[in-house]
């Protein structure tokens, strides 16, 4: 392994650890140092430039103040959006500044799959360390893990149920068993990366705060749970109109959990086994056209 390789997987095996440290109570501001170390490297790295660390320090100081509630409305709404883009901006990678690391380049994993190309990105780690280091910390108590679990559970059979459903008629995916060498990589990218990341967004910030604006509505929390599953969607509506559906479908699921529980674990973890076993059991990332 060249010393080049060494500090990239340095770089962000730092931004893990963060992440890890920041959702806790006791170890939040640790996590905060490791997070700083991490952006150090990588300023080292050309992983980010000075201009993508400004943008990471704007999102910092906006994720701060909409944790005060004193704000006028229309600070609060002003933030809203500029979060919002940063968000996009960062899920289309439009926003300079930043250089992800690709992993793999156009592999088929699989005889009847499409080619997969992986990148070990930077926007996404660094949004989510935010969250959860600004936002809900990591349940504690077993009482509260045994009703995560449970609810997480639940989330991935709607899902599953569902995208199999949909998938018999859009034909997305065939059944495909395999274990991959990346296996170890694509969990870890997969889970602090993918799913906290967007579950922080989607149903941790969006889904919570809709829900909270529309309390007064009897039915509030539910008008809230299908308009974010409807956003979560769109924005991946760049992979086509199946992927949109698939999309649709799987983030009701996650914010059911959501909404069932409050708590950002149960959908982060409906969302990673969904992603779990498409990548193990089915085409990965889609079935290739001539197999259809």
């Amino acid at each position: 392994m060249t010393s080049i390789v060494f500090l990239n997987y340095t770089f962000f095996c730092l931004l893990a650890v963060a992440i890890v440290l920041g959702w806790t109570s006791t170890y939040k501001q640790q996590g905060l140092y490791v997070f700083s170390l991490a952006l150090v490297i990588g300023l080292a790295m050309g992983m980010l430039t000075a201009i993508g660390l400004l943008t990471i320090v704007v999102l910092g100081i906006v994720m701060y103040l909409l944790e005060r509630k004193s704000l006028p409305n229309y600070y609060q709404w002003l933030l809203q959006v500029i979060l919002f883009s940063i968000f996009i901006g960062f899920t289309y990678h439009l926003l300079p500044g930043f250089h992800n690391w690709k992993i793999l380049d156009k592999v088929q994993l699989s005889a009847t799959a499409t080619p997969y190309t992986m990148y070990l990105n930077v926007e996404k780690p660094v949004y989510a360390f935010f969250s959860v280091y600004f936002g809900q910390k990591i349940a504690t108590s077993s009482n509260s893990w045994i009703r995560i679990l449970k609810w997480s559970i639940i989330g991935f059979l709607i899902a599953f149920s569902l995208l199999m459903l949909a998938n018999s008629l859009l034909k997305v995916v065939a059944f495909d068993p395999k274990l991959p060498q990346i296996t170890f990589i694509w969990i870890l990218r997969m889970l602090l990366s993918v799913c906290l990341a967007e579950e922080a967004f989607f149903r941790g910030h969006l889904q919570e705060k809709l829900t909270l604006a529309l309390r007064k509505y009897k039915q509030g929390a539910w008008i809230a749970w299908g308009v974010v599953s409807l956003l979560f969607g769109l924005v991946h509506w760049p992979g086509g109109m199946s992927m949109f559906l698939m999309a649709t479908l799987a983030g009701l699921a996650y914010g059911f959990a959501y909404l069932k529980t409050g708590r950002l674990e149960a959908a982060v973890l409906a969302h990673f086994f969904v992603n779990l076993v498409h990548f193990l059991l089915f085409s990965y990332p889609m079935l290739g056209e001539s197999y259809k």
